[in-house]
């Protein structure tokens, strides 16, 4: 599921109120019309009551064929051309607990990467795998459709700067049968695999820790996690960020000193991705690190926070980013100082809140990348920088 964060409509928030387009949401809206222009009856964003769990299961799109087949649907848009393998099962897991539960006779997960770029050409228990070229040839016939599916395809090689590759769009592959899912009796396994939910585990972590703002005791948690609320929440943060950017970020280091004195950043670690938020730090901002701030404050980061934070900025060093996760998120002075900071030295400093951390957390459970709602949050930041 890609949806925006914070929204359940066509835009996402941002710190400086300016809502953007979510290209992941288009998609999935996008894929419905392709089934319902081919006589299925697509329903988006679907509730399932799960079979084994305390919560629902939220399917992106349940086709249904002729009133009596039905297949749960996971939408993919990947901002990379070599998604994570882990992702693409993340995903598949999530399709086939759904289909358990609805129940359903088919599990599919479309992704707009064609198949042969991908890792596997099968998913677990035989979740249906769906590619771009199958779109297309699906879309054939209806301009406007195949108009869309190519302006997905267009701005994704644009943000890689691929865009003068020729696109094999009109595969000679004959590619899918819309029949696998137009029969009942598609593959169903006694019981739906395990499926991660590190995400969920982390975000109900962090959302419990923030009924301790302020306070400087010892504290447990439910899971067994005890210690004073903010290295609680350091400790949270980072192995949540380890989780979320896995495949995109490594070399993990924590609590660095900086320049031999007693001043410490949080966390650093080297980007690795080849998605387009990744490559836009390298390329654009020349940045090959990026420097994490955990401040579990019970008001929003000051001014005074992010001047320290720009210190720990090196860009000739390749070290020209920092990200401040925080409940509270930036007060308006501090926004300022980060826009000061890139405008006057080039310095990249993005605001993360712990609530919008739960979602990416939890989405990661189902294959989703982070990676899109960073570049919108980019993209905000930029575009709210005055003279």
């Amino acid at each position: 599921m890609d949806r925006p964060l914070n929204s359940r409509d066509d835009g996402i928030g941002t710190a400086e109120g300016a809502p953007l387009a979510h290209p992941g949401f288009r998609f999935e809206r996008l894929v419905a019309r392709i089934f319902e222009a081919k006589g299925f009856q697509a329903e988006i964003a679907r509730r399932v009551a799960s079979n084994n769990r305390p919560h629902f299961i939220e399917v992106d799109v349940v086709l249904t064929w002729n009133g009596e087949v039905r297949t749960v649907v996971e939408v993919k848009l990947y901002r990379t051309r070599t998604p994570n393998p882990a992702d693409l099962n993340r995903a598949a897991e999530h399709a086939l607990h759904a289909q358990e539960s609805l129940p359903a006779d088919h599990a599919m997960v479309v992704t707009n990467l064609d198949r042969h770029r991908m890792p596997a050409t099968e998913l677990p228990g035989g979740a249906i795998l769906v590619g771009f070229e199958d779109l297309v040839n699906w879309a054939t016939g209806d301009p406007a459709l195949l108009s869309e599916l190519i302006d997905i395809d267009r701005e994704l090689s644009s943000a890689l700067r691929d865009f003068d590759r020729i696109p094999d769009l009109l595969s000679t592959d004959a590619g899918l049968d819309l029949s696998i899912v137009q029969s009942a009796g598609g593959p169903q396994p006694s019981r739906a695999p395990a499926q991660t939910l590190k995400g969920r585990g982390l975000a109900d972590e962090l959302r419990e820790l923030e009924q301790h703002l302020g306070m400087t005791k010892v504290v447990s948690l439910k899971s067994g996690r005890k210690g004073v609320p903010w290295r609680l929440y350091e400790d949270l943060c980072y192995e949540g960020l380890q989780y979320v950017f896995e495949g995109l970020l490594n070399g993990w280091r924590k609590q660095e000193p900086v320049a031999g004195d007693a001043n410490r950043f949080d966390a650093l670690a080297k980007i690795t991705g080849d998605d387009v938020f990744s490559r836009t730090l390298i390329e654009d901002f020349r940045s090959r690190y990026i420097l994490f701030e955990f401040k579990f404050y019970a008001d929003p980061v000051g001014a005074n926070l992010i001047h320290i934070t720009e210190k720990y900025l090196y860009p000739a060093a390749l070290r020209g980013c920092a990200i401040i996760v925080s409940p509270k998120g930036l007060a308006g002075p501090a926004t300022q100082a980060c826009h000061g900071a890139m405008r006057e030295a080039g310095k990249l400093i993005l605001n993360l809140q712990t609530a919008d951390l739960c979602q990416i957390l939890e989405e990661k459970d189902g294959g989703t990348q982070p990676t899109e709602g960073m570049e919108q949050r980019l993209d905000a930041f930029l575009l709210a920088i005055g003279r």
